[in-house]
């Protein structure tokens, strides 16, 4: 006869249904249980954020893969948290590091496996920095990615001079804060030129699956300036040039489907620099780089913190906050703050 030992009827049923499956609950390794969660989202047609999360798994736990969930020990999910940093992993990489520990671990309470609480493990990690650096590869004190004014001045020129496809979808960008895979998603009938309006309802992801739904699964309205209205304009003409029978204007002849995609634009944006001559000794900055630099320059000329969050689509102010102020050039903040220089 075999002895189950139970905390309450549900969990009984699980070991009674356990034990005639086969299957060892309490001995799952962690490799096993990131299968569990990415499962969890494909179940609810979410698989491309399963996949990141096993991908996540896959690049930064490979040591626990094989340790059972129940014999994790907080030494060992510390130990290594400070590897991560140790390497000089960058801070979103850290941040998506710590998110999939946290996924680890509701997953596994949600299927009753015993594990000790991660989360509390987390939130009391106290992170040994190294010097002045919050993470090695990530110094915010001499890294600036966003354009400046000028840069971004000269990119918006650069398009209407030169009107590509690429050209036009950064400087679209740099005028209208979009998410990249929601401009590629951009078609005839989602622009409404006369009320100056971009009807954000699909994404594109990296794998080139177009959703229809949002980052946040809302729909919402994104104001087109003058800028924004003029280089529409080119892309409409650019577009009509073409004649390919696609609803998107986004187009990319050296692609199978004709279609744009981020990873041609990633391209092009990194190379932007040496084409216009721009100072690379910053990083090379990313399309995501080009919607930090819109919220940060409308808020520099004075543009209501509420506006820029609608414009951008964040749930709450306080993230668009963020991307302003981690961003903010120091050239432009110090000449903000001589305004209230004294006389003396």
């Amino acid at each position: 006869m075999v002895r189950l030992q139970q905390k309450n009827e549900e969990d009984l049923k699980l070991k009674i249904v356990a034990y005639y499956e086969g299957i060892s609950i309490n001995n799952i390794t962690f490799s096993e249980l990131i299968e569990r969660v990415k499962n969890e989202y494909e179940a609810k047609n979410q698989a491309d954020t399963g996949l990141r999360h096993k991908q996540i798994f896959n690049q930064y736990f490979n040591s626990l893969s094989k340790i059972q969930v129940n014999k994790i020990t907080s030494n060992i999910i510390n130990n290594l948290l400070n590897e991560l940093i140790k390497n000089g992993i960058k801070k979103q990489g850290f941040i998506n590091a710590k998110t999939t520990l946290r996924m680890l671990y509701r997953c596994a309470k949600n299927n009753k496996i015993d594990c000790i609480d991660i989360i509390k493990i987390l939130d009391d990690f106290v992170p040994n920095f190294k010097g002045e650096h919050i993470y090695i590869q990530d110094n915010r004190r001499t890294k600036n990615l966003v354009f400046t004014k000028e840069e971004t001045e000269i990119l918006i020129k650069y398009a209407i001079q030169n009107p590509t496809y690429k050209s036009l979808f950064l400087a679209l960008i740099l005028t209208t804060g979009c998410r990249a895979g929601e401009l590629l998603c951009m078609s005839y009938d989602n622009i409404d030129l006369e009320e100056r309006l971009f009807y954000v309802e699909k994404i594109e992801n990296r794998n080139h699956i177009i959703k229809s739904y949002t980052k946040n699964n809302k729909s919402r309205q994104v104001y087109l300036n003058n800028n924004a209205i003029k280089l529409l304009n080119l892309l409409l003409e650019l577009r009509k040039k073409d004649n390919f029978d696609s609803q998107f204007l986004f187009l990319n002849s050296e692609s199978k489907d004709n279609k744009l995609h981020i990873g041609a634009e990633d391209g092009f944006v990194r190379n932007i620099q040496k084409i216009l001559n721009f100072d690379c000794s910053k990083e090379l900055r990313s399309l995501h780089d080009g919607r930090r630099t819109y919220a940060t320059l409308q808020y520099l000329s004075g543009v209501n913190l509420k506006s820029i969050q609608r414009q951008l689509g964040h749930s709450s102010v306080r993230q668009t906050e963020e991307y302003i102020f981690d961003t903010v050039d120091l050239k432009y903040r110090g000449n903000d703050l001589e305004k209230g220089n004294l006389e003396i």
